[in-house]
């Protein structure tokens, strides 16, 4: 049979990331003899007419919520050309809203709930039967598929976790090949060794997904498995670097550690080491492990993405979030010791804010030194179905009244100016020179870290330290910006007075990273021609880094 995927687009700042689930599914049909393409559409290539001309038997569709409208415009259009495709969703966030979507999209025939590839397997053998092309009776023997039975829903009996993942054929790569293209093979090859998370977190719904399924709430994969991949990508794809999808790559604890230690062992010895990016979580961290971290170094870990979320103790129990306070702390600390670039993740807005909880988490950021980044402060809570925090915001009836489950922020906020406020700064970063800061400032934090690295004296010394002096004014620079919006949130906003905060925030913040891109980028340039031994004996300028 002929099988079509379709991706839809993702956010700009994961343009050139893999849609795995999208790829793993590619691989089981193709193994079960299937001719499959992957289609990726967007607003300016919906691939209508190409998916047409394939004309595919079915037509899986596994969009984010924020790709949903473009997915079902996609499978509207296949089914007036092609009436007798069979159209399916699946992934997270259609498994959460199955009902929903059979209920109010015609064009879609079923979904599938939960982990996709055996239920996509024996799927496609149910449309392999014409009589069930357009819905029958063989689709009540698909665990894990929800389908439409005439006007009815039918929700079949959810199908069991996977527990052996290294019985998983290897994804296939369609897509990476088109992002190495696109990105003259910069692009990094996005690898999962592991499904599932032992967290809580309310705002994920993870670890209920695999509940559901029966569980386990973590199964991973074996380091040799996963290095077996990794040395496909590096011979057949010259791939340059890993992006290591895992929730939670220290998973889980004491054993999860001694696994990702083993596999930094075997990606030394089996040489497909190079630079990637990991999940981590505080609590993991907090103890310090210099010997693990190290391990990881040497293979290649260049970026860490921890997970923090608050600076109070009650937003972190709100969010479920394991790790206290004290430990976000050690943990941040910890990683700067170890010349380790860091990105948090930090959810400074949810329908309960208050005013003293905002400037709270300020204060918070500013004393670990991760407020020069402008979407650290300005987040607001993405709400899905299927996570406990969207539970609570049923339950206290904070649902707007033009809710739609397609929207993560179809909520109201207990506090009206708290409202406003997260909706300015949700469309502040947003803006282009808000983006470029943040861009260019979560790309010279890497690069300035892996600078620290090294010992660092003359040009080299004075080009760090000046970065780092230009890091700090432009926090307090967000702080004053920010702390005078809350006061203004708390007092009764004024929207041409918010205008006049964030007008005043980038006339000062814009030359700054002039001045920073400026400087940086001299260094880089330096370096990359003499080296970072001539720049440590050149002598630095009598000049300050950065304009007063």
């Amino acid at each position: 049979m002929k099988l079509a995927l379709v991706t839809t687009p993702v956010y700009v700042p994961f343009q050139f990331a893999e849609h795995l689930g999208v790829e793993s599914i590619a691989r089981v049909w193709r193994e079960a003899g299937h001719e499959v393409v992957i289609f990726e559409s967007t607003p300016d290539t919906p691939q209508h007419e190409a998916i047409a001309e394939f004309a595919p038997d079915v037509l899986g569709l596994s969009p984010f919520d924020w790709g949903a409208d473009q997915a079902f415009e996609v499978a509207r259009r296949v089914k007036r050309t092609l009436p007798q495709t069979h159209v399916v969703v699946g992934g997270v966030w259609a498994t959460f809203n199955a009902q929903r979507i059979l209920e109010v999209e015609p064009s879609v025939d079923s979904v599938c709930i939960g982990e996709g590839e055996k239920t996509a397997e024996d799927l496609a053998a149910a449309v392999g039967d014409a009589s069930n092309a357009a819905g029958g009776p063989g689709f009540s023997d698909v665990a894990g598929l929800a389908w439409r039975d005439g006007p009815r829903v039918v929700v079949n009996p959810r199908r069991r976790l996977v527990r052996d993942l290294d019985s998983l054929p290897f994804p296939a790569r369609d897509m990476l090949r088109a992002r190495l293209t696109a990105s003259g093979g910069q692009a990094q090859a996005h690898v999962s060794t592991s499904r599932g998370c032992t967290g809580r977190c309310t705002f994920c719904c993870i670890s209920r997904l695999c509940l559901a399924q029966g569980g386990p709430i973590w199964r991973g994969r074996s380091p040799e498995r996963v290095v077996d991949e990794l040395e496909i990508l590096r011979r057949e794809y010259s791939v340059r670097g890993y992006f290591f999808t895992d929730g939670n790559f220290l998973d889980p604890g004491r054993v999860g550690r001694e696994r990702a230690a083993r596999l930094a062992e075997l990606m030394v010895e089996r040489h497909v080491e190079a630079p990637f990016f990991a999940f981590m979580c505080a609590d993991d961290l907090a103890p310090g492990d210099p010997r693990l971290i190290e391990g990881l170094i040497r293979a290649g870990l260049r970026k860490v993405y921890l997970g923090i979320e608050a600076g109070t103790p009650e937003t972190l129990k709100l969010y479920g979030k394991r790790a206290t306070c004290q430990q976000n702390r050690e943990a941040v600390a910890f990683l700067e010791k170890m010349a380790l670039p860091l990105e948090i993740g930090f959810i400074m807005f949810h329908p309960w804010v208050t005013a003293a909880e905002v400037r709270e988490n300020v204060r918070f950021l500013m004393e670990i030194n991760q407020a020069h980044l402008l979407s650290s402060l300005c987040v607001t809570l993405e709400a899905y179905e299927g996570s406990a925090i969207m539970d609570r915001i049923h339950a206290d009836g904070l649902l707007r009244k033009d809710w739609d489950y397609r929207q993560k922020y179809s909520y109201r906020f207990g506090q009206t100016g708290m409202f406003d406020l997260s909706q300015n700064l949700r469309a502040l970063v947003s803006q282009l020179w808000a983006r470029r800061i943040d861009y260019v400032l979560k790309q010279w934090d890497m690069w300035v870290a892996h600078g620290r690295s090294h010992r660092a004296d003359g040009y080299a010394k004075w080009a760090l330290d000046g970065y780092e002096q230009g890091r700090r004014r432009l926090s307090r620079l967000n702080e004053t910006f920010l702390l005078a919006a809350v006061d203004l949130a708390e007092r009764g906003w004024d929207q041409a007075v918010y205008q006049t905060l964030e007008a005043a925030l980038e006339k000062e913040a814009g030359p700054l990273v002039d001045a920073l891109e400026k400087l940086v980028g001299n260094l880089g340039q330096f370096v990359g021609t003499r080296g970072w031994a001539a720049a440590c004996r050149e002598p630095s300028p009598a000049e300050e880094a950065l304009p007063a």
